[in-house]
């Protein structure tokens, strides 16, 4: 009974990838027929509907979708128990999927992490993808991800790689054009170019008999918005507006003079860097082994 539902889920997720009983058929290399007639069985099993089905395409409904991701959970964890029962204790082989922040921190700091870790382990093969894009680590095929900022994801198990100090700066034409804020308040009236953090935090000491600090929030409305460093980087160069980033991203600007702090009197928050990776009672020695390099080299670095 249990393996006929696993073999359900199996043509299940086969049938909710493609959309498309006959594309699924191809795929598992059964009958469209003996497909059709499966899913019905399952749900008749259930008594709900997985599917909306039309002349065209089959859609999952809304408990289907759930109902999908979490089989996809169950196949993962299946999958991810068959791996490890073949890695080996002694000699790190296989791939391993990292997907990471870009721009320059991915190409100064976790790039090289990578590099000096496969030459340590060659028969180690490594996917690494600075695409940027906020990747599911429960669905998705990969093993870790590294992510700048703080964690919205608290099912996700998190190892601290370093912190980072934000940097608010601008250009001296666009100051010249549009003044220097003295405030945070005074962002308000002011362009700013911002990533994926769109709430920018401020602390300042005070001298005061009330209090010994001053806290602010700005909201951020930008004029560009982008997750990569190198575009928030030329577009505040250029003279666009205030841009937020780590202070490795603008120290050599600052030093040019290409860039200008501003509200220097302002301590912005710290930011953690972290490595992430799904819970669960599998780890495969090459990712636990790749984890802790990381986690030993980019604070070192």
């Amino acid at each position: 009974m249990k393996t006929d539902i696993f073999k359900n889920v199996i043509l299940l997720v086969a049938v909710a990838e493609h959309k498309s009983l006959t594309l699924a058929a191809e795929q598992l290399g059964c009958s469209k027929a003996h497909l059709s007639q499966q899913i019905k069985k399952l749900e008749q099993q259930y008594k709900i509907q997985l599917f909306h089905r039309t002349t065209r395409q089959l859609k999952l409904t809304t408990i289907g979708e759930s109902f999908l991701l979490e089989c996809k959970q169950a196949i993962k964890l299946v999958e991810q128990a068959e791996l490890h029962l073949m890695d080996t204790q002694n000699t790190l082989s296989g791939t391993i999927n990292v997907t990471s922040v870009g721009g320059i921190f991915g190409e100064k700091y976790i790039a090289p992490a990578v590099i000096s870790f496969m030459k340590q382990h060659p028969d180690i093969k490594i996917n690494l993808d600075f695409s940027s894009h906020h990747q599911d680590l429960i669905s998705s095929p990969y093993d870790l991800a590294i992510r700048m900022g703080p964690l919205e994801d608290s099912s996700l198990v998190a190892k601290r790689l370093c912190t980072y100090k934000p940097t608010l700066v601008a250009s001296p034409q666009y100051l010249k054009h549009y003044g220097t804020p003295k405030h945070p308040k005074d962002l308000s009236n002011h362009r700013t170019i911002s990533g994926s953090i769109t709430r920018w935090q401020f602390l300042r000491e005070v001298k005061s008999s009330t209090r010994s600090s001053e806290k602010y929030e700005h909201v951020v409305s930008s004029i560009l918005s982008s997750s990569n460093g190198h575009v928030m980087l030329s577009a505040c160069e250029a003279g666009l507006g205030i841009a937020r980033l780590p202070s490795m991203y603008v120290d050599k600007s600052l030093e040019t003079g290409k860039l200008v702090s501003i509200l220097t009197r302002w301590n912005q928050t710290q930011h953690p860097c972290s490595v992430v990776y799904p819970p669960g009672q599998f780890r495969l020695n090459r990712v636990k082994a790749f984890t802790d390099w990381l986690t030993e080299y980019v604070p070192q670095s």
